[in-house]
């Protein structure tokens, strides 16, 4: 699925459509071919990583690197910021221990982390590191809206809008890096987990010029995966559907 999103608004104003979609459950995380424009994950590289990652859950020491990328056939200019939206979905209906590692209850929060770095060979960077570049991460939605999975956005953005690069189209650009650490795994205060199959999908990405007139959103839905080179896993099951309102109230 491919879906692109203009905006003359302003980002909260075209987010919304989005947001709206994300709540309503119809994002999916199956693998999606090259598109005109696309979303891409991969774990270790941006251009020669890998789309699923065994881990035999023996150890507490070391890290899974996940890459975020995009490549487009139209030029950008002037990116100033990009958000991600992501999720993670296991095949039952449960948010093992190992994976709540978003929330300060969880039992390895803080076990996921985003961060820019130096591309691989083969991918551009859209980030001028002198430009001043802070990266969040944080979930959208916890356990009381959804069963066997959660949702989370990065965003990424420069301080130095005079130091934003363009999107050249034909070029494949890595976005942000997330790290996932071995923690708490095996041995005393280990969290369950860890062995059980799970799909990392992206959503979808806002690419933020910098004025608001150059604002552009697009959707997909690759995937990559852990542990099993496939899963039954397709969507997360919300429990309840949320309000605009409250979604917003957790989205910022």
């Amino acid at each position: 699925m491919w879906r692109r999103w203009s905006c003359s608004l302003g980002g909260s104003v075209c987010r919304a459509g989005f947001l709206a979609m994300i709540a309503s459950g119809c994002f999916a995380g199956s693998s999606s071919a090259a598109e005109p424009e696309w979303l891409d994950l991969s774990w270790d590289d941006c251009a020669s990583g890998v789309s699923n990652k065994a881990f035999t859950c023996d150890s507490n020491v070391g890290v899974e690197t996940i890459v975020v990328s995009f490549a487009s056939t139209i030029n950008f200019p002037k990116v100033v910021r990009v958000e991600v939206s992501m999720h993670v979905c296991f095949e039952d209906n449960i948010l093992p221990d190992w994976w709540t590692v978003l929330r300060p209850s969880g039992c390895r929060w803080g076990a996921l982390t985003g961060t820019i770095a130096p591309p691989s060979v083969g991918c551009a960077s859209i980030w001028d590191a002198a430009g001043g570049v802070t990266l969040n991460l944080g979930e959208i939605d916890g356990t009381p809206t959804t069963l066997n999975g959660f949702r989370f956005v990065l965003d990424a953005s420069i301080g130095d809008s005079s130091r934003a690069l363009d999107i050249r189209a034909g070029q494949t650009y890595e976005l942000m890096r997330m790290t996932l650490d071995h923690t708490r795994t095996v041995g005393t205060g280990a969290c369950g987990g860890c062995s059980i199959g799970a799909s990392i999908g992206g959503d979808f990405v806002w690419l933020f010029g910098a004025t608001n007139l150059s604002n552009m959103g697009f959707s997909q839905t690759p995937s990559i995966t852990w542990q099993v080179a496939t899963t039954n896993c397709v969507a997360i099951t919300p429990v309840r559907r949320q309000t605009w309102g409250a979604l917003k109230a957790l989205y910022r």
